[in-house]
């Protein structure tokens, strides 16, 4: 018996495989279809900066908010920051 992760896995399987037996190969397919997303809700989305990470002096978050200050003057749009 064998378990595929995709179909498209087929055909590899059968040039490696001497004695192939269609009856004893079994494809699990993903459950989740994820869409494309449209072209225009990428570009609809908030521009956001992200720190993740300890509040501590060791991450650098002191040069983050000076940086921070500087990017905002110099970018007219709309940026937000999340800590």
């Amino acid at each position: 018996m064998y378990v595929l992760l995709s179909d498209s896995f087929r055909l590899e399987l059968k040039a490696l495989v001497r004695k192939w037996e269609e009856d004893k190969v079994i494809a699990i397919t993903n459950p989740l279809t994820i869409s494309k997303p449209k072209v225009d809700s990428v570009y609809a989305k908030k521009k956001q900066i992200l720190f993740v990470g300890r509040l501590t002096n060791q991450k650098g978050l002191n040069f983050l908010l000076p940086i921070w200050e500087e990017f905002t003057k110099c970018n007219q749009m709309n940026w937000g920051g999340i800590i």
